[in-house]
């Protein structure tokens, strides 16, 4: 049984809390490399202010907006191909996410 939720508030906030819980148990088999990423004041001063009201970490909130961020993505993108290549192009980038298949290097530019 899903526990009961008195507001949206608090729904959101317990499955970031859940989604956070889960990528931790991830994080343990998986390896990070850092990047460095401009973006506007106003951006990043929402980040925080997000993070905070969620009680997380600004990294440990983008990562999570990354990974869904990037979920998202792949299946819009997969979304765009004909019917009989979606299961094989989203096998491919999931694998790539995941670090089982090569990859080209990515440009910084």
């Amino acid at each position: 049984m899903k526990p009961s939720h008195d507001s949206v508030a608090d729904f959101v906030r317990y499955r970031v809390e859940e989604l956070i819980k889960q990528e931790v148990q991830e994080q343990r088999v998986q390896e990070y490399k850092p990047i460095t990423l401009r973006l506007p004041t106003g951006h990043i001063a929402l980040i925080d202010l997000l993070a905070h009201e969620l009680d997380f970490t600004r990294q440990a909130f983008l990562q999570e907006l990354v990974s869904e961020a990037l979920e998202d993505a792949v299946r819009a993108m997969v979304g765009t191909l004909p019917e009989e290549q979606r299961v094989d192009a989203y096998t491919h980038y999931m694998a790539v996410m995941e670090g089982t298949h090569e990859q080209p290097e990515a440009s910084d530019e």
